[in-house]
């Protein structure tokens, strides 16, 4: 870490930055970040969801006023300042899609709609805050902005921090808390790569880990070795009871 720089974070309203996260991972991403100490970030274009990729740019049209020449129903001086307003917003919304994304759930419990969904069969849970996340990364080249999602189905956007933090509603059920990593200096960033990643400590990262209920046997006691032997790192079975097929 260099003298005298610091990380830029930027927390929005209503962040408690002492806030547990949780975040749903395949097992061997697991192995990955332990062994090589650097944190995967995928930016938000590649995201399964087409609204990360794809601004709502109807929302964004419905937010000014028609303008139709000849009518009166805006004067020229305001019709050029919105359309103005309009352009930038759509210009940051385009940039936007590029940002490094984590996506966390400030569900404290674990839950098995997130198990099947992001975390089946060798998958885990690691656990941490708000706080501890930001604190691991040993790299301070970007700033780092955090907020919970909105499940607005991109209704009332105003701003481009109110595009960043709404889901559509049928994602609700995640109670997602979003990361965004944003370069310091004004270098041209490589976008050709899906993903980057930012180095990391793990020890301050992971407060714990979980295992999945739908691991096998073998892949739990291989897990719980690995980790015992190689980290420092608390790691659990889940609490999630149920009936595994048998190989």
């Amino acid at each position: 870490m260099e003298v005298g720089k610091e990380k830029i974070i930027y927390l929005m309203d209503g962040i408690d930055i002492q806030m547990p996260i949780r975040q749903y991972m395949n097992l061997e991403y697991l192995y990955q970040l332990l062994g090589t100490k650097r944190y995967f970030l995928r930016r938000k274009q590649y995201f399964e969801d087409m609204a990360e990729k794809k601004p709502p740019l109807k929302t964004v049209f419905s937010l000014f006023t028609p303008h139709i020449v000849g009518t009166g129903i805006m004067d020229e001086k305001q019709y050029q300042k919105e359309k103005k307003e309009l352009h930038e917003l759509i210009s940051k919304l385009q940039d936007a899609k590029n940002l490094p994304t984590s996506c966390w759930t400030k569900r404290n419990n674990e839950n098995y709609l997130m198990w099947k969904a992001y975390a089946p069969d060798n998958g885990v849970c690691i656990k941490s805050t708000i706080y501890n996340f930001m604190a691991s990364f040993i790299e301070d080249d970007y700033q780092i902005i955090c907020g919970e999602i909105s499940y607005n189905n991109y209704k009332g956007l105003r701003t481009i921090d109110d595009y960043l933090f709404s889901k559509h509603s049928f994602y609700s059920n995640e109670e997602e808390i979003r990361f965004y990593f944003d370069k310091q200096d004004n270098e041209e960033q490589e976008l050709t790569d899906e993903h980057v990643y930012i180095k990391v400590d793990p020890s301050v990262l992971i407060d714990e880990i979980i295992l999945s209920p739908f691991m096998d046997d073998k892949n739990v006691y291989k897990a719980i070795t690995i980790v015992h032997n190689n980290y420092n790192c608390r790691i659990n079975k889940s609490l999630v009871s149920i009936k595994r097929k048998q190989l």
